[in-house]
């Protein structure tokens, strides 16, 4: 049965899956350089399973890997609910230029284009139906827009990710598998396609647990007591204060005598 286990849910498993598959190290630095980036956004973010949202990123680009994605489309793996949700600081959703700018100036401009163009597609009815008709007329683009979500579909049909979801996260993962089916044998990519089709089969035969059916941000009790930020301060006080050599009283509190 298809579960996580077969992909990398770490971002060393993923970089060696990457060497495994023979990309270069220029490509695995892309990567690392991506995954340095999530961390940022997606540190105290938890799907609803309880699973870390990094954990749900690098699968996804895991299974892109598995499947001969470009390093542009594995990078769009690492980084396609950024838009989402990500945490860039400002408490606002969705797609602002200042996330834009931010995103560019991390990753480029190209990254951030694939990124952009991914949080703005729909696999709506009318898209399904131009792919399914119109299969071999789809520019790159779009092939590379589809194979994201396909993948991006499949991780959360893997057998454990499914069964500790909420049963309305659940519901929503069942209603896109024949369609992703379906597309995926239509880019001709049939191997996906038979892994997508023992996800529908697998789920009518497991008892799902009890989950939440959005993700949700733990903030680190450092934070939430205020800690960190006022650490954070002291520490470059202190910093300053050693760069000027003007306090007595810092070089008793760090244990040095000051000379005379």
């Amino acid at each position: 049965m298809p579960s996580s286990r077969d992909y990398a849910q770490t971002n060393l498993q993923l970089y060696e899956q990457m060497v495994a598959a023979g990309f270069q190290v220029e490509d695995i630095q892309i990567v690392k350089q991506a995954y340095v980036l999530a961390q940022k956004i997606f540190s105290a973010k938890f799907r609803g399973s309880g699973r870390p949202f990094l954990a749900h990123l690098v699968g996804t680009a895991s299974i892109l890997v598995k499947y001969d994605a470009s390093i542009k489309v594995i990078v769009l793996g690492l980084l396609h609910s950024a838009y989402a949700f990500g945490d860039f600081g400002s408490g606002i959703g969705g797609i602002t230029a200042p996330k834009r700018w931010f995103l560019v100036a991390e990753l480029g401009r190209d990254n951030e284009a694939m990124i952009h163009a991914y949080a703005l597609y729909r696999v709506r009815p009318e898209t399904y139906a131009r792919v399914l008709q119109q299969s071999a007329s789809i520019d790159e683009m779009e092939q590379d827009m589809l194979i994201a979500h396909l993948a991006n579909t499949l991780e959360d049909a893997l057998l454990d990710n499914y069964i500790y979801s909420g049963p309305k996260k659940r519901k929503r993962c069942e209603s896109k598998l024949p369609e992703a089916i379906a597309m995926a044998k239509a880019i001709q990519n049939p191997e996906l396609a038979d892994e997508l089709s023992r996800c529908l089969q697998q789920h009518k035969e497991v008892t799902a647990h009890q989950g939440d059916d959005a993700s949700y941000t733990v903030v680190p009790q450092s934070y939430r007591l205020g800690l960190y930020p006022f650490l954070v301060k002291l520490k470059r006080f202190l910093q300053q204060l050693v760069s000027r050599k003007n306090s007595n009283i810092l070089h008793l509190f760090i244990g040095r005598k000051k000379n005379v």
